[in-house]
């Protein structure tokens, strides 16, 4: 369910998710499966991330090379972080898009999305997400009024 939402170029730079439509306190802007599901791995720190043999990267690049050709084309798509390099690499943009569906779970996962993970930072929110571990679905609702 992503009909209340598009992705296009941000005011910050790279592209952002933006409402198509005013959006009431809990209202659901988007609901979506992951495309891309890592478990078991955790953040060891950037240079892990920035290698290509610490245990995170390369479960990182195995499921990368897993994707259909339509979903690699969409992981290539987002952007990373300058920290990473200018080069993308599947560490810098996973972990540059990615979110912890279970955090605290030794097997948890860290999953991207088609729209969510286009979600730009917001000191101040005006949305928050939830997981449906039963589901694997996250679900984006508006936490103040989207106008």
């Amino acid at each position: 369910e992503w009909s209340k939402v598009e992705v296009k170029a941000s005011a910050v730079g790279g592209l952002g998710l933006f409402s198509l439509c005013n959006l009431n306190v809990g209202a659901v802007a988007v609901r979506e499966l992951p495309f891309l599901q890592v478990k078991g791995i955790e953040w060891e720190d950037l240079e892990a991330a920035l290698s290509t043999t610490s245990k995170s990267s390369k479960r990182i690049i195995e499921a990368v090379d897993s994707l259909s050709p339509a979903d690699a084309e969409l992981f290539w798509s987002f952007g990373q972080a300058p920290t990473y390099g200018s080069s993308p690499i599947a560490p810098g943009v996973f972990w540059t898009n990615c979110i912890a569906t279970q955090p605290d779970e030794k097997d948890g996962a860290w999953c991207m999305y088609r729209h969510i993970s286009r979600l730009n930072h917001a000191c101040v929110p005006n949305v928050q997400w939830t997981y449906n571990i039963a589901s694997n679905m996250l679900t984006v609702r508006a936490f103040r009024g989207v106008r």
